[in-house]
């Protein structure tokens, strides 16, 4: 027995150091990576992917993302310390790295041959910091499931702390697979509104996409009889949580206000169609055009920005070609490679019985209509739109801010992707506006 107990001892003492040596090893080319970026050498990069990492990232494209990355995030100015994990065959290291105007972690996946698998560079984490109109002595917040079991989901519940029954925003997010603060760099977009609100005497519910957590198993399902659509994609956590928060004995079930961002904005005349009982509408930057045509002129603007980058310039071509195709073939197409992911083939057709702009016609609830006039993702043509189409409807509101983008942060000069990460908060005005509209319409004695 001794024997056997001094055998396993010994084996695993010698798979520690095996595994340490192993870390070593892939720590060292973990920094050689990091280097090589730093002084541009990509060749040698590229020489430690794996064969399929190496034929689906070429060294061109490997630079142009990187001179990408730089836009965003600013040049590396030093890293932090790695941190090592196993998972399905793979070993993850992880360097966050601290950059001139924020920061940034380098991501990579290494194979048993202790080549590169995967690469990945994306936002670090920076301390978040809420806005001086936030008081957080005026509410509390609280942890809410919801969903069915094969996509739950989580959100957060800020209840300010009243005897009487509460008006409700339910924020619903933008486009991607954000979480339940939209969060970039430092910033905190959706919690910035919630805070704000909550301090104001609205509660706020806001929670996690269903891409956040699901995305590859809704494209994966797609393609085995489940289609993913907005439908699965929003309105079913929608209808769940709606139904959900209106029980709740803290809440006022006829003053549930629905605000959506982005393509939440955009997405608000069907959810009116599809969810009945909400008390009013709130739409942040939204759109009552078609997404592939907005998409093109979002393109069509950073390529103007970048106008020298021939790499820039190659990718903005090959996405417009796929929008085109999407906007005006889809009805034709056949197969999920012929449209823009990751979103699916049955996704666009989906939205292509959609016409926003003829089914707002049919709210008779309140709706507020806000935009940031440095706004390049929804520019402010679509706030024309929006005033153009029910600017003569008594029960429509519109307020513009010449200094906001489509965060709603304040910035100057041309917009560009970089100022997302720039430490900030939502406007004050903003958020003022909407509480004073939400205590106009939904007056506690109403």
């Amino acid at each position: 027995m001794r024997t056997i107990k001094l055998i396993t001892c010994l084996f695993a003492v010698f798979f520690s150091q095996l595994l340490n040596a192993q870390n070593k090893t892939l720590l060292a080319k973990t920094d050689s990576i990091y280097s090589w970026f730093v002084n541009e050498k990509f060749e040698a990069i590229h020489q430690l992917f794996n064969i399929e990492m190496s034929r689906v990232l070429k060294v061109d494209e490997l630079e142009a993302t990187w001179s990408q990355i730089q836009v965003l995030f600013g040049m590396p100015v030093e890293t932090k310390d790695k941190v090592v994990q196993k998972n399905k065959g793979l070993t993850l290291v992880r360097m966050p790295i601290k950059t001139d105007k924020s920061a940034m972690v380098l991501s990579l996946s290494f194979d048993s041959l202790e080549q590169v698998a995967g690469l990945f560079l994306s936002p670090g984490k920076i301390n978040y910091t809420s806005p001086d109109y936030v008081d957080p002595e005026k509410f509390e917040e609280r942890k809410i499931h919801f969903g069915a079991p094969n996509y739950a989901g989580t959100g957060i519940l800020s209840l300010p702390k009243s005897s009487t029954k509460l008006p409700l925003i339910l924020i619903v997010p933008g486009s991607g697979p954000v979480d339940k603060d939209l969060s970039i760099g430092s910033n905190k977009i959706y919690k910035d509104l919630a805070w704000g609100f909550a301090s104001s005497g609205i509660a706020v519910f806001r929670y996690d996409k269903r891409t956040l957590n699901y995305q590859e198993k809704l494209i994966q399902s797609d393609a085995t009889g489940e289609k993913f659509t907005v439908k699965n994609e929003y309105l079913e956590d929608l209808k769940a949580i709606f139904m959900q928060l209106k029980k709740r004995p803290e809440i006022d079930a006829e003053k549930i206000v629905l605000l959506g961002h982005s393509q939440g904005g955009y997405l608000i005349p069907l959810i009116h169609q599809k969810i009945k009982g909400f008390a009013g509408y709130i739409s942040l930057a939204g759109t009552l055009r078609e997404i592939p045509e907005l998409a093109m002129e979002q393109l069509n603007y950073l390529n103007a920005l970048d106008a020298t980058n021939s790499d820039t310039a190659l990718l903005a071509s090959v996405f417009k070609q796929m929008f085109q195709s999407t906007r005006h073939e889809v009805v034709k197409m056949t197969s999920n490679s012929q449209v823009m992911g990751p979103y699916t083939l049955h996704y666009w057709q989906y939205l292509a019985k959609y016409n926003p702009r003829v089914a707002v016609l049919k709210i008779k609830q309140p709706i507020l209509v806000l935009q940031g006039e440095r706004d390049y993702q929804v520019p402010l043509k679509d706030f024309e739109i929006w005033k153009s189409t029910i600017g003569a409807k008594s029960n429509a509101s519109f307020l513009s801010f010449p200094q906001l983008n489509h965060l709603f942060m304040a910035g100057e000069g041309p917009p560009n992707p970089s100022e997302y990460l720039s430490p900030g908060n939502v406007s004050k005005d903003v958020v003022e506006a909407i509480v004073k509209w939400v205590q106009a319409k939904f007056a506690q004695e109403k």
